[in-house]
Parts: structure tokens; sequence; C-alpha cells
């Protein structure tokens, strides 16, 4: 299961260059050391406001929380993103095989034929 979380960050008296230039510093950094993080991405709202968005495996949507805690902690909480203030605004889970219907992408399993248990 793959799930996107999404912050606001303030940069009211930051530069949005600097931190940008920190967040795929320390997002390639953290990616090259957990198998969990499939990405980070931002996207400059206006010029105060940046939304950042990380990519996170997990084997249910329990554990994708745990590890996007876990890689918000060390991206957000350390360095010179600990003051900037920070809003998370949106989870978005991507579709999976299970919520997927034939036409949408899913693999159409044959079922094998039933077969009488009692001789006849």
């Amino acid at each position: 299961m793959i799930h996107t979380y999404t912050w606001q960050l303030n940069l009211d008296g930051y530069d949005p260059g600097d931190v940008i230039a920190y967040l795929d510093s320390m997002g390639a950094g953290i990616m090259a050391r957990t198998s969990f993080m499939r990405g980070i991405s931002h996207q400059k709202v206006n010029e105060t406001f940046l939304d950042v968005s990380i990519r996170v495996y997990g084997k249910d949507r329990w554990g994708c929380q745990a590890h996007a805690k876990m890689i918000a902690a060390k991206l957000f909480e350390v360095g010179m993103l600990r003051p900037i203030p920070k809003v998370h605004t949106q989870t978005v889970t991507e579709p999976n095989r299970w919520a997927l219907k034939d036409g949408e992408g899913r693999t159409p399993r044959p079922r094998p034929p039933r077969v009488n248990p009692l001789p006849q």
C-alpha cells in the first residue's frame, strides 16, 4: 500500500530556494537509507507557502502512517526546517489491485472448475 502525505510549510521570512534544496538533499538521503520512502516532491503555492509531499510504502495503512511519522520527524524536526510552521493538509491512498475493477487495470483471475467431492 502506498500513501502520499502532504504538508504545507509557511516560508514567511525564509528563502524558498534554500528550503527546496534542503528538502531535496534530505529526501535523497532518507530514500538511500530506507526502502519505504518512495519519493518526495514540492510545489510552490505562492510566495509564502510550499506544499511538500512524500510517498510512503507500508504493508497496511498503519504501517504507512508509522513510516510517514518517522520520516516527517527526520525531515521537518531536524536542521533548518524545525522553526518553520507546518500543517498536515492531506493523505491520499493510491489504488492497489484490491480496489480496482476489471476495466481499471485489475487482472482477471480465472477460477479452476469445481470438482465434485463425492463420487457418483
